[in-house]
């Protein structure tokens, strides 16, 4: 972001070159970041200027402040006030696609004093209906969770009380179903591959099963090792969730799998330089695991 000349304002430029602002500042402790507006809105630096006043105006008198007048959010608003103020963290692209795909198409425009825990509970009950693009099934509790949380922090964000989520219960996701496949298994998992009739692409099916066994990395990681990645008997791990790097032992079986002639930007799952997605191994791999 650029400072602009008023205290605690700055402004960023959109793709199209428009500024939109930005104020700053530090209010009981706590540290925010929440846009006022664009260019294109009559937004101007002297005007954010005046709303951050009247921010800190009524933080120290309350609602005696002459300035006091209590602003309606609606859950966008309430979001993109989270958002900048997480600019710059890891998890920060995540959970805008998670606000956009799950939460925003529903709530986006509602005011978010006027959203109830009756209907985030409605909308948690559809969304266990419905079947994920990625993976071709449901959605786990986990991921239902995640969303209410992060309704949770963008109301918390925004001091907008109360707060609905807090009556929301949390669905424990079944944390039993997630095991060690055992040697027999997995030995039967790669005869079926092998075997398969309607799998047609048996190596990158068996390279992408044999790199996740062997690693433990996210479906992600796994896709995305390539030529480069594999330093002497190590290979390096991208954890994009996290936005860090590991390395783990290059087993053998994923040595004896490297067909020759790849170039260092080949990927190991697929050989070429073309990234698979996530998709095409669901796709792939889930006639194999229903068998």
């Amino acid at each position: 972001m650029v400072k602009t000349k008023f205290t605690g304002v700055y402004y960023r430029e959109n793709q199209s070159g428009e500024k939109i602002f930005y104020i700053k500042g530090k209010i009981k402790g706590k540290s925010y970041i929440e846009k006022v507006g664009s260019y294109s809105e009559g937004v101007r630096a002297a005007y954010a200027s005046q709303v951050r006043s009247k921010k800190h105006s009524i933080s120290r008198m309350g609602d005696e402040s002459p300035l006091y007048e209590k602003k309606k959010l609606t859950l966008d608003e309430g979001a993109e006030n989270y958002f900048a103020s997480r600019e710059g963290k890891s998890d920060n692209t995540n959970n805008k696609s998670r606000y956009s795909n799950h939460l925003k198409p529903v709530f986006g425009r509602t005011y978010m004093e006027d959203i109830t825990s009756t209907d985030i509970e409605k909308h948690m009950s559809n969304k266990r209906k419905e079947v994920s693009f990625k993976t071709g099934r449901p959605y786990s509790e986990k991921s239902i969770n995640d969303w209410i949380n992060l309704l949770s922090v963008i109301y918390n964000h925004n001091e907008v009380s109360p707060n609905p989520t807090k009556k929301v219960i949390r669905v424990k996701d079944d944390d039993a179903r997630e095991r060690y496949l055992t040697e027999e298994e997995i030995a039967k998992l790669f005869e079926t591959i092998k075997k398969h009739k309607k799998l047609r692409k048996k190596d990158q099916a068996t390279m992408f099963v044999t790199l996740a066994l062997t690693t433990g990395a996210r479906v992600s990681s796994v896709l995305s090792v390539t030529m480069a990645d594999i330093v002497g008997d190590k290979i390096r791990i991208k954890d994009h969730k996290n936005n860090s790097t590991y390395y783990v032992a290059l087993h053998p079986s994923v040595k004896s799998l490297i067909p020759e002639g790849l170039a260092p930007t080949d990927y190991l799952v697929g050989g070429s330089a073309t990234l698979l997605h996530r998709t095409s191994i669901y796709k792939m791999i889930q006639p194999v695991l229903d068998e």
